[in-house]
């Protein structure tokens, strides 16, 4: 008995042990578990703000390409030419790259950021937005590409194809009363005296083309005439008078550019006695013994309110290799010279006065594809000019013009009631297309014109002569803000899809 007692009273302490070992494995596993949570919860806060960092990227790619979206379609309707687009749109560009976007809600505690670069792409016409989305340190980085075209406004360069050695296109009527005519006259007309001679014909070297479904003999006024008159024959070819008119209207409609950028004063000397403003509130004075020459180099469309360029002073205009257009008030060329140099070309567009006198000379030795000189104001004035290569546009201002003694070579498109051609300028005669579909053209005075009149009314008199000769018109562009070309704005600006940045 004694034995057995000692026995149990050795085991007394065996359960306070199995209960502690119980109590460290528990407290083991639960410091274990609470290490996991905790890093649970600290993974948890890290993808939280991994993923928000992303979709704060995201959202500032596409408010950045928004901002662009509308500042280039307002660069697009504005622009008139596709230099003066892409040198806007390069602007926009760089007034949003390098934008910080910070007013995104606060995310537990911390405040999101975007920052905005936008990058050059494979083309000049391509983009790359690269958005920086921050939260609480980390970064995600997104691009999103997009593309800028423009497209051309003008309907430059679709000129219908004229007939074989057509001299003159008449919508309604010819007289050939007093003049010489060579090459082949159309007249579209089928009424009743459409076509009249009066006088001696034997200076005429022309076939008549008349409309099939008359005679021509019903179309033809002979009561003046006096000598054999000349071939008629039907014609195989439709005047194109619809295109002619579409064309005219098209500039017509054209809206005037609005051009704030001016010139910088500028002052000439010679000493400090004698000296005077070239520039002044962006105007050019070429009016001063102190200055025989002023050298205009473009970079953008300029507004300069008058231009005043004197005998024996030239200005010389250099496009830079683009296309640009310099707004005028006033233009005068009295004796003096306006030259276009170097690559590109530049429309001038004169909106008040124009005025030039005998030995004025504009792009003489420049390519006629170099200038479009278009007059919107009340009195147009082309006479007296001793040569002008380049092309003219004069409308809006319905008034008749008479064109005295000029030398114009290139496309001269208008839509004034009348132009009359006048005084002598034989040795030096017109090389040019006309295009009045509405007007009523005078060819008088021994005015010679080597080329083509295409007209409602067409009237030799006086000596004029009109001969026919193959002019270039391919690069001819009108000015006009439409080429009938329906352009949407996805066509203008477009994008693709947000990617992560590589």
């Amino acid at each position: 008995m004694k034995r057995k007692s000692t026995v149990v009273s050795g085991e007394e302490g065996s359960g306070l042990v199995l209960t502690l070992m119980v109590l460290l494995v528990l407290s083991v596993l639960g410091a274990s578990i609470g290490v996991l949570t905790l890093g649970s919860f600290r993974l948890s806060d890290i993808n939280r703000d991994d993923t928000s960092a992303y979709y704060i990227a995201e959202a500032g790619a596409k408010r950045a390409y928004e901002d662009v979206y509308v500042q280039v379609l307002a660069e697009y309707h504005n622009a008139q030419t596709e230099n003066s687009f892409y040198n806007n749109v390069n602007s926009v560009i760089s007034s949003i790259d390098g934008e910080v976007y910070q007013d995104f809600e606060t995310q537990f505690g911390d405040s999101p950021e975007v920052a905005i670069e936008i990058k050059a792409g494979a083309n000049p016409q391509e983009y790359i937005i690269q958005s920086t989305g921050i939260i609480n340190r980390k970064k995600r980085v997104v691009e999103k590409k997009m593309t800028v075209k423009w497209f051309d406004k003008d309907s430059g360069g679709s000129l219908p194809e004229l007939p074989k050695n057509a001299s003159l296109l008449a919508d309604k009527k010819i007289n050939l009363l007093n003049g010489t005519l060579i090459g082949n006259a159309y007249i579209s007309s089928k009424d009743k005296n459409s076509v009249k001679l009066a006088g001696g014909q034997g200076g005429n070297q022309a076939t008549i083309f008349y409309p099939k479904g008359v005679s021509y003999e019903d179309m033809l006024d002979a009561s003046e005439i006096y000598a054999p008159t000349q071939a008629f024959t039907q014609m195989d070819v439709t005047i194109p008078w619809t295109d002619y008119r579409s064309i005219l209207a098209a500039t017509v409609e054209a809206k005037i550019p609005i051009i704030e950028e001016k010139l910088d004063d500028e002052v000439r000397s010679i000493d400090d006695w004698n000296s005077y403003n070239i520039v002044k509130d962006g105007s050019i004075y070429l009016n001063s013994y102190i200055a025989d020459e002023y050298n205009l180099v473009l970079r953008s469309d300029i507004y300069v309110p008058k231009i005043d360029i004197d005998s024996g002073k030239t200005l010389k205009i250099n496009p830079n290799g683009g296309n640009y257009i310099i707004l005028v008030d006033d233009l005068s060329v009295l004796s003096g010279n306006l030259d276009i140099v170097g690559e590109g070309s530049v429309m001038i567009i004169v909106t008040n006065s124009i005025q030039f006198n005998q030995a004025s000379f504009i792009n003489q030795s420049g390519r006629i594809d170099q200038l479009l000189l278009k007059y919107t104001g009340d009195s147009p004035n082309f006479s007296d000019i001793t040569s002008i290569r380049g092309n003219i546009v004069s409308v809006n201002n319905n008034a008749n013009i008479t064109i005295t003694n000029s030398s114009i070579n290139g496309v001269f498109l208008t839509d004034n009631p009348t132009v009359s051609y006048t005084g002598g300028n034989k040795g030096r005669s017109s090389n040019m297309v006309m295009i009045a579909p509405n007007s009523d053209v005078i060819l008088e005075s021994g005015y010679n014109i080597d080329g083509t009149i295409i007209a409602n009314r067409v009237t030799l008199n006086g000596g004029g002569q009109l001969r026919y000769k193959e002019i270039d018109t391919s690069s001819f562009t009108s000015g006009s803000s439409n080429g009938g070309v329906e352009v949407s704005p996805e066509d203008i600006i477009s994008s693709e899809p947000i990617v992560e940045a590589k």
